[in-house]
C-alpha cells in the first residue's frame, strides 16, 4: 500500500547566509573590486553611508551583502538590509535612513540611469557594480577625504592578500573558488580558507584599531560619558573622545614638519640602505649558502650513519 509521510526539516537560513556571507560573498568582493574601492566601500559603511550592490548574478549580489555586513565586526549595521530590492521598490532608495541592498538580473542593466538613483547618490548613496569590477562613490561633500586616503596600512595587507587569492582560484580543478556550485559540494582549500580569514581579521583590526582603548580596555568608555541621573542611562559624548585624540593629530602635524622628524626619516631610510645594499645582500647570501651546506652534509652523515646501524642488525 501507499503510504505518505511528511517529513520537517529545519533549515538554519542564519548559518548558511554567514557561511555564504563571509566565504563566497567575501570572495566574490575581493576578486571583482580593486583593494582601493575594497577599503573606500569598508570606510563607507563605518561612517553608516547606504551602499547598493549591482550584479547580474543574484546570488552573487546577495552574497556580497552577507559579506558586507560581517566585514564590520566588532560593530553591527544598524541600517537596512535588502539582499535583493525589488523593481518595485526602487522607491526606497530614497529612505533617509542608511541601507544596504542588492539589484540583480534585469533591473540591474540601466539602473544606474533611474533618476532615483541619482538623487540617492546625491544624499551619499555609493554604488558597487560586481560585473564591471567598479565602484560609483556618492560626491556628497567631504567624503572623498575621509575615506579615499586612510587605512595605507590595511591596504598593503589586502593587496598581498588580493593577490594571493586570485592565484589560487585560478586552478579551476581544485579551487573551491572557481565556480558556487564547486564551492557548495566540495567547499574551499585549506589555503584558500586562511587567505579570507586573514583578510576579515585585518579589516576587523583596522575597524578595532578606529574605537582606540574603548576596544583595548574594559571599563574605558567610562571616561567618554556619563550616567544621567533623570533616566538612569549612560550617555555618550563623542566630542570627550574625539578630543584628546584630534590633539594628538594636531601635534603629529606639526611634530612632520620639523627637523627632529626629518632626520628621523633621514636616518631610518640610511638604515634600511645599509641593511639591503647589494654588498649585504651578497654576504647574507653567502651565509645562507654555506649554512644549506654544512645542514645537507649534517643530514647525509645522519642518513648514513642510520643505513649502517640498520646492516649491522641484518
Amino acid at each position: 500500500s501507499n503510504q505518505t509521510f511528511e517529513l520537517n526539516v529545519f533549515i538554519d537560513f542564519s548559518l548558511l547566509g554567514r557561511h555564504i556571507g563571509e566565504e563566497w560573498g567575501l570572495s566574490v568582493l575581493l576578486k571583482n573590486l580593486s583593494v582601493a574601492d575594497f577599503t573606500t566601500i569598508i570606510n563607507l559603511l563605518l561612517i553608516e553611508r547606504s551602499i547598493m550592490v549591482v550584479g547580474k548574478d543574484s546570488l552573487d549580489v546577495s552574497a556580497s551583502i552577507f559579506a558586507l555586513t560581517s566585514l564590520l565586526k566588532p560593530y553591527e549595521w544598524a541600517g537596512t538590509v535588502i539582499p535583493i530590492l525589488p523593481e518595485m521598490m526602487i522607491d526606497f532608495l530614497g529612505s533617509p535612513v542608511p541601507y544596504i541592498v542588492g539589484i540583480s538580473g534585469a533591473t540591474s542593466r540601466n539602473i544606474l540611469e533611474d533618476y532615483r538613483v541619482g538623487e540617492a547618490l546625491q544624499d551619499g548613496l555609493s554604488v558597487i557594480h560586481l560585473n564591471d569590477g567598479y565602484i560609483f562613490q556618492t560626491p556628497e561633500e567631504g567624503i572623498s577625504d575621509i575615506v579615499l586616503y586612510t587605512c595605507p596600512t590595511l591596504r598593503g595587507k589586502l593587496t598581498h592578500l588580493k593577490s594571493r587569492l586570485c592565484e589560487l582560484s585560478r586552478d579551476h580543478m581544485f579551487s573551491g573558488l572557481s565556480s558556487f556550485d564547486h564551492f557548495m559540494s566540495n567547499g574551499m582549500r585549506p589555503s584558500e580558507a586562511i587567505v579570507l580569514r586573514t583578510v576579515r581579521s585585518a579589516v576587523r583590526d583596522y575597524a578595532c584599531q578606529l574605537a582606540g582603548d574603548l576596544h583595548e580596555k574594559r571599563g574605558a568608555f567610562k571616561k567618554y560619558g556619563q550616567m544621567n541621573k533623570d533616566t538612569n542611562e549612560f550617555e555618550f559624548y563623542p566630542e570627550w573622545f574625539v578630543a584628546p585624540r584630534r590633539s594628538e593629530w594636531l601635534l603629529q602635524e606639526k611634530l612632520v614638519h620639523t627637523q627632529l622628524f626629518v632626520s628621523y626619516v633621514s636616518k631610518i631610510r640610511s638604515d634600511y640602505e645599509a641593511e639591503f645594499s647589494p654588498r649585504e645582500i651578497a654576504a647574507k647570501k653567502k651565509i645562507a649558502r654555506w649554512l644549506y651546506r654544512e645542514w645537507m652534509r649534517k643530514k647525509d652523515v645522519k642518513r648514513m650513519k642510520c643505513y649502517r646501524s640498520r646492516s649491522v642488525k641484518f
